[in-house]
């Protein structure tokens, strides 16, 4: 996933809707900043919660205590779960 540079500002998130026809309902979603990227210590990145079977939420939030503007990328695993 790769974001725009659009300006955000410190202690500030931003949340938008993944989804992915591989996602079921009882997979674990793992998401984290990719490797390589500048700046990668002044954000977090979490689930923010499930829409659907295939949709999630993930925030991504400011944490350096200054306005940045850097595309960031997002990588994610799908873990596979069962229900039983």
């Amino acid at each position: 996933i790769i974001m725009n540079n659009t300006a955000l500002a410190a202690g500030a998130s931003v949340t938008f809707q993944f989804s992915n026809s591989l996602l079921s309902s009882s997979d674990n979603l793992m998401i984290d900043l990719g490797a390589g990227i500048s700046g990668w210590n002044n954000y977090r990145v979490e689930g923010a919660g499930v829409v659907n079977e295939t949709t999630r939420m993930i925030r991504l939030t400011n944490i350096s205590g200054v306005s940045l503007a850097e595309n960031q990328s997002l990588v994610f695993k799908i873990i596979k779960g069962a229900i039983s």
